[in-house]
């Protein structure tokens, strides 16, 4: 047999095997963080509704190193997949007295429903994170601490948040830049994963663990009516530890709710 005919398509599927793959769209220009599969124990036997600690196995993913941004919600409105929040809303003041003002383009983007927070995921590529993503990341890939840095104490040089004592928004009366504390980053470089804003996730709330997906999937039992979110607001004095818990309805719009994607 003639070698060089061997040779032809030999060639030919090593060009198709050498073909660079696409990148996956992006028009939200979003930073995206990998974060590597693994177990942890979930919870914690402590606090309320934050029980049972229960291990959970994840995959690997990744995930927005900061929360949306006003500079992405505005592209996504531009787009025409999104809509401008409520003005209402950005004026309710999670703090009183004092300025606030959350409209600037590096700030974290707020008072988005449930449903405007999936339009914009679908748009920019991505998904609102299911609660044992979110609090994987936040451990630093699933390790033992009470914060996202470690066991050192919650302040303002590692998050945005309203210390007892101080000022909300340590001092600015308002959120911040997104991503302005490094010193409250998670190993893996996710930025404001408590302090700032509060995050939405996928996750269908229940004041208990028990029966919870042990695989990273979402809890979305039959007859359950309100949704989970994560972290905590810039307006807040507690609740900062990577286990605490709260409860929204889909349709709430808040000054101090945000959104952060995984794919």
């Amino acid at each position: 047999m003639n070698p060089v005919l061997l040779l032809i398509p030999l060639l030919a599927w090593q060009s198709v095997q050498a073909a660079p793959s696409k990148p996956a769209p992006n028009p939200a220009g979003i930073q995206w963080v990998k974060i590597p599969g693994g177990s942890f124990m979930m919870g914690s036997d402590t606090g309320d509704m934050e029980g049972p600690a229960h291990k959970v196995t994840l995959k690997p993913f990744e995930m927005s190193k900061s929360v949306v941004t006003n500079k992405q919600w505005k592209a996504c409105v531009a787009a025409g997949k999104c809509e401008t929040p409520e003005p209402a809303c950005l004026k309710r003041r999670l703090i009183h007295p004092g300025k606030q003002r959350l409209d600037r383009d590096d700030q974290p983007a707020v008072c988005m429903s449930v449903a405007a927070a999936d339009r914009f995921a679908e748009w920019a590529g991505g998904f609102i994170p299911t609660e044992a993503q979110w609090e994987y990341a936040a451990r630093s890939a699933g390790k033992d601490r009470t914060y996202p840095w470690d066991d050192e104490k919650i302040d303002c040089e590692r998050a945005v948040i309203h210390p007892k004592g101080g000022a909300a928004g340590c001092g600015s009366g308002e959120s911040w830049p997104v991503c302005s504390k490094p010193k409250g980053h998670t190993a893996q470089g996710l930025c404001d994963m408590v302090g700032n804003v509060q995050q939405w996730t996928k996750d269908l709330y229940k004041n208990t663990y028990a029966g919870a997906p042990t695989d990273g999937s979402a809890r979305l039992d039959k007859g359950l009516s309100y949704r989970v979110i994560r972290g905590s607001a810039w307006g807040q004095q507690d609740y900062f530890h990577v286990t605490w818990r709260n409860v929204s309805t889909h349709h709430a719009a808040d000054p101090g709710l945000g959104l952060r994607l995984v794919r």
